[in-house]
C-alpha cells in the first residue's frame, strides 16, 4: 500500500510540472490578452454605474469607446444613462449607435425606437429599418 501511494505522488509531481505547463505559464504572463484593458474599464464601468457615480461611469463607458468602438455595449449603457439624466439627443446617438452596430439586438432596436418615440423625434434613416427588422422577426419567415 505504501509502494501505491509513493507511486502515485510521484505520477502527479512529475505530470504537474511539465514542460509544456511551464512554458504556458510564461506566455500568460509576458502577452496579456488584447481586450483585457477593454475588459478591465468596461467591469469599472458598470460598477460605477450601479454604485451611482453616472460621471464617472460616463467617462469610462468613452474610454471603452476609444478602445473599441465596434462593440454595441458600451453605447447601449450610454443611452441609459444619458436617457437618465434628461439629455435626450446624446441619448438617441448612443442608442441609434447600438441598434446599428447589432441590428439583430430586439432589446436595442425596442430601446432606440422607445427612445425616438419619447422625445418626438422623427428619424427618416432609423424608422424604415426597425419596421423592416419588425416585420422580419415576426412575419416574415426566417431564411
Amino acid at each position: 500500500m505504501k509502494n501505491y501511494i509513493t507511486v502515485f505522488i510521484l505520477f502527479l509531481l512529475f505530470t504537474g510540472c511539465t514542460q509544456r505547463a511551464v512554458v504556458m505559464t510564461e506566455a500568460a504572463g509576458k502577452n496579456p490578452p488584447a481586450n483585457a484593458r477593454y475588459d478591465y474599464l468596461f467591469a469599472e464601468a458598470l460598477r460605477q454605474k450601479y454604485v451611482g457615480d453616472l460621471n464617472e461611469a460616463t467617462a469610462i463607458f468613452e474610454k471603452c469607446i476609444d478602445i473599441d468602438n465596434t462593440r454595441s455595449v458600451p453605447y447601449f449603457e450610454l443611452a441609459q444613462i444619458y436617457s437618465a439624466t434628461g439629455s435626450g439627443t446624446k441619448s438617441l446617438e448612443y442608442a441609434s449607435r447600438a441598434a446599428h452596430l447589432e441590428p439583430e439586438n430586439y432589446w436595442y432596436q425596442l430601446a432606440c425606437g422607445s427612445l425616438f418615440t419619447q422625445y418626438s423625434w422623427h428619424a427618416d434613416h432609423c424608422l424604415p429599418s426597425m419596421i423592416r427588422r419588425i416585420l422580419h422577426w415576426f412575419i416574415l419567415p426566417v431564411p
